[in-house]
């Protein structure tokens, strides 16, 4: 399920009630900024419904990327803001507004998506309070805030001279949503009414006039709906949890996390609860590029190139919401043996005596080259699949089956793991992939709604025979 306020909830900028109403002279204020500021957005929340004795719980995290440019205007400052989605979820907007000075909106959408607070027409001061009210209406979902700040305390951190803003209030949330199309409940609307409490923290950073850092928590219940089992829905008592972190980021860290993913071959793995990543391919000639990305902003980049069914090179990258930059791995293949280069240290490694290949978790895309060079006899077959970033070797027992004019290939660790199960095309496109018998069974299809998740799911169907045979060891 998507839910994402993306701060506005609190710490937008608010309606000024006397526009044009300017700050003392020696007041705290916003200012222009020469260069793009970047902002990195984490936001993690959890709808949940009481019936009787039992909680439902939905939960959903957001990470996206913002850049402003903070311009002189004569109304007081415009600011023209890009941001992008990171990770399984999707988006791109494109927005213009102009604030005061004090941070009150002037001009633009009321849905000013950044942690800007409006502050006192005066010089802050430890201790000093103020209160401040904002309203959203965004798709139908209206949030209301009545927040009192205060000054806690000025700091110095790295140069900067900050004060730390407090601000504690309430909440009211109300209207109507959707349950995006991956969403393990079906897609209908819902309707929310939830209040509760809400606590900020905003460092100001008082040389440079701007915000640079907000954590913000909300807690919520009230009334909801949510499908019941007649095709209809029921009201019930329900809650929304809301925490939120908005930190300045650098440029490259920016334009790093925002990467795109390459190729446009989307397909989706799904559990119970919900996505665990998205992922895209593209194939040129003997190339494999593929990305795959969680809900809570962590993305992986991978490019290996093959020979004759058998990988040459592999180089990917990992970046994730932690403050760290990124995790690199190369690794190309020198005659018998594998050239590694991990977390800045280079090593050689002997390849075993087997099938082998090299794929890190869950690119079973990067796999399939090598599995079509094994016999298509319904054998086991051992194959050493090499992890770059753990740097480990994992050995798997693997079938290969052709029916229905595709290849079912089938892979057991050990009789006690579960087996994972692979539907390639005889092209060597990855259709299918699914763990049936694990502890949280998963599978990886085209999103719902699409022609390909259509065909697919008639392929399964006539080859729900040759899924469902036990694996056989030889």
């Amino acid at each position: 399920m998507t839910l994402v306020l993306s701060g506005c909830a609190w710490g937008c900028a608010s309606t000024p009630q006397h526009p044009g109403t300017a700050p003392a002279p020696n007041g705290t204020r916003y200012l222009s900024s020469a260069d793009t500021l970047y902002y990195g957005f984490w936001q993690e929340h959890s709808l949940y419904y009481v019936r009787g004795r039992d909680t439902l719980r939905i939960p959903g995290q957001t990470f996206l990327v913002r850049a402003q440019e903070w311009t002189d205007a004569a109304e007081g400052l415009r600011v023209a803001q890009q941001q992008q989605c990171v990770g399984a979820a999707s988006c791109h907007a494109v927005d213009t507004f102009t604030v005061s000075p004090r941070g009150e909106l002037v001009a633009g959408a009321h849905r000013f998506q950044h942690n800007v607070i409006a502050l006192p027409n005066r010089p802050l001061a430890v201790g000093m309070q103020w209160a401040d009210s904002s309203a959203l209406d965004s798709g139908g979902v209206v949030v209301e805030a009545h927040q009192t700040y205060h000054v806690e305390r000025f700091w110095d951190n790295q140069g900067r001279h900050l004060a730390e803003i407090v601000g504690d209030g309430t909440m009211k949330l109300h209207g109507s949503f959707h349950a995006d199309s991956t969403s393990t409940i079906a897609q209908r609307v819902f309707w929310l009414d939830v209040s509760g409490s809400v606590h900020e923290t905003h460092w100001f950073d008082m040389g440079a006039g701007r915000i640079v850092s907000n954590f913000a928590t909300a807690r919520l219940s009230g009334w909801g709906t949510i499908p019941n089992g007649n095709g209809g829905l029921d009201t019930l008592p329900a809650g929304l949890t809301l925490d939120l972190k908005d930190r300045t980021i650098t440029s490259e860290r920016a334009h790093m996390l925002a990467r795109a993913m390459p190729g446009r071959d989307t397909s989706v793995t799904t559990n119970a609860r919900g996505v665990l990543f998205l992922h895209t391919v593209q194939r040129v000639g003997d190339q494999i590029d593929a990305g795959l990305a969680r809900p809570d902003g962590w993305v992986r980049t991978a490019s290996e190139r093959f020979a004759g069914g058998r990988p040459v090179s592999y180089d990917a990258m990992w970046s994730d919401t932690a403050s760290r930059c990124c995790t690199v791995r190369h690794v190309e293949r020198h005659g018998d043996s594998l050239f590694v280069r991990r977390d800045g240290r280079d090593t050689t490694i002997a390849v075993p005596a087997v099938t082998w290949a090299i794929s890190d978790a869950m690119n079973q895309e990067m796999l399939v080259p090598v599995l079509l060079t094994i016999p298509h006899d319904n054998l086991t077959h051992p194959v050493a699949v090499y992890r770059p970033y753990d740097g480990k070797w994992t050995i798997w027992q693997t079938q290969v089956r052709e029916t229905d004019g595709v290849y079912v290939v089938r892979m057991m660790m050990s009789p006690q793991d579960p087996e994972e199960v692979l539907v390639v095309s005889k092209t060597g496109d990855l259709l299918f992939a699914e763990q049936p018998r694990a502890q949280q069974p998963w599978t990886r299809m085209p999103p719902r709604g699409t022609v390909r998740r259509a065909a697919i799911e008639g392929l399964l169907k006539r080859l729900a025979p040759a899924r469902n045979v036990a694996f056989r060891a030889s």
